[in-house]
């Protein structure tokens, strides 16, 4: 699962993607896209027990909204579940946008 921020015309979205039989060739699911309202953007994954995940998303780190159904992080070809940032784009430039990242945190 990944929650994904997308932009488009010059405005950021966000969805939520997953794919609960990716080891087997599944097809990656999306949400529909939700406008990003806000410069800045606070998101956050909880795990509970069993592993069970949900992702949230913040416009003023204060008030989380739930951004997708209840998934499991559970081992894959790499060595279990990993959690962390990444970049790519549609198009092969150099131009083709960025983010900054203030902090991330892990908390009990």
């Amino acid at each position: 699962s990944a929650l994904i921020l997308e932009q488009s015309e010059g405005q950021v979205f966000y969805t939520v993607m997953r794919n609960p039989e990716a080891d087997q060739g599944g097809k990656n699911l999306k949400d529909p896209p939700a406008l990003v309202q806000s410069k800045g953007l606070y998101l956050r994954v909880s795990v509970m027990e069993n592993a069970k995940c949900t992702f949230s998303i913040s416009m003023d780190g204060e008030n989380f909204t739930g951004t997708g159904d209840v998934f499991e992080a559970e081992q894959g070809k790499w060595i279990g579940a990993k959690v962390g940032l990444f970049a790519v784009g549609s198009v092969r430039t150099n131009d083709t946008g960025w983010g900054d990242v203030d902090w991330f945190r892990i908390t009990k």
